[in-house]
């Protein structure tokens, strides 16, 4: 028993008259009844697809199985292929049949096709760590979490790997096409697109571009002299020296996170700011926690007796020519972290 639009399928219902021709009515009734079925089961996002610059949306293996359950039949399937673990060539050529399931009798039939030459198959996109001494057919830039890196695009070694992927794609790209046949329904879905790299038109690009974030040059600060024993040192190294070793295996609030960190030195929330952008906003809150970080870095080398007040000011002075930490740049903050967290692990 199979339900469908109308309800469930009686059995004298299976068997159909097979005449010469179908008057203009019997046609109108039944391409309106497919519609209706279009329109009411295949869920779009599951059973058919939409790509902007695209008229007609393209129907994907989900909505392919329920039309043929929605007129009773089965898919068979004959392969013709090439298999080639030599040179790496894989080709396979499917005709899907569709076999009415009550009579037996083919009702629809079409083919599909897919081979390890195809692009997506035959190259894939590295990064450098992975390039190793392989030949390079062409490079991109990309941008990424943690900057902008290279790939390069390298010929597929382990094509063999693939070959059940390919038997399966021609298997869908054929019921897809037979279903279509099926159901006279190129006129409401083109062909199956959705793993095709399609151009769209300028007006409605296929992947819209975020917008870019204007960057704003930092303005030169003014070098002041960081006074010895400022209120703020001695508030970053009161609040060190109140935690001891087993404190800070135990306490909730560690160094950096919670009340010990004066207010001024803490996260800020990212809100709208008037003339700020996200961007902005985002940068400023990472730039004040590596500033932090900074601070109760040198807090530590000054408790341990690692380090005098004056040796912080030496270590700027030497690695950067700048008399205080707030007048370094993003890079030059990173840097300074970095090596004032190995100073402190005695590396």
């Amino acid at each position: 028993m199979l339900n469908s639009v109308q309800g469930v399928i009686k059995k004298e219902e299976i068997v159909e008259k097979v005449s010469a021709e179908m008057t203009v009515e019997e046609f109108s009734r039944k391409w309106t009844d497919f519609q209706n079925f279009v329109n009411s089961q295949l869920v779009d996002g599951t059973d058919y697809g939409k790509i902007p610059g695209i008229p007609k949306p393209f129907l994907m293996l989900p909505g392919a199985e329920k039309i043929c359950s929605r007129y009773f039949v089965r898919p068979e399937f004959e392969v013709e292929k090439i298999e080639d673990w030599d040179k790496g060539l894989f080709n396979y050529q499917i005709k899907c049949v569709l076999k009415h399931i009550g009579t037996g009798r083919i009702v629809g039939e079409g083919i599909g096709s897919c081979n390890s030459y195809e692009e997506k198959y035959r190259y894939i996109w590295v990064s450098k760590s992975k390039l190793g001494n392989k030949e390079v057919l062409e490079t991109r830039g990309r941008k990424g979490k943690y900057g902008e890196y290279m790939e390069y695009k390298i010929k597929r070694e382990d094509i063999a790997t693939l070959v059940n992927t390919l038997l399966k794609m021609a298997c869908k790209r054929a019921i897809v096409a037979a279903s279509l046949i099926l159901g006279n329904a190129s006129g409401l879905f083109t062909q199956d697109i959705e793993d095709i790299n399609i151009v769209p038109e300028e007006k409605e690009p296929l992947i819209k571009k975020a917008p870019e974030v204007k960057k704003v040059p930092i303005k030169e600060v003014k070098k002041v002299p960081v006074r010895e024993g400022s209120l703020e040192d001695k508030e970053l190294i009161r609040s060190v020296n109140k935690r001891t070793i087993d404190e800070k295996k135990n306490d909730p609030n560690p160094i950096g996170k919670g009340p010990n960190i004066p207010d001024e030195k803490k996260d800020y929330d990212i809100g709208e700011r008037k003339g700020e952008t996200v961007g902005e906003q985002i940068q400023e809150k990472e730039r004040k926690n590596l500033l932090v970080s900074i601070h109760i870095t040198k807090a530590e080398l000054i408790r341990s007796g690692a380090w005098k007040q004056e040796d912080y000011s030496k270590f700027l002075d030497k690695q950067f020519g700048k008399m205080s930490a707030a007048q370094l740049t993003m890079k030059e903050l990173q840097e300074a972290v970095e090596k004032l967290r190995k100073f402190n692990n005695g590396k």
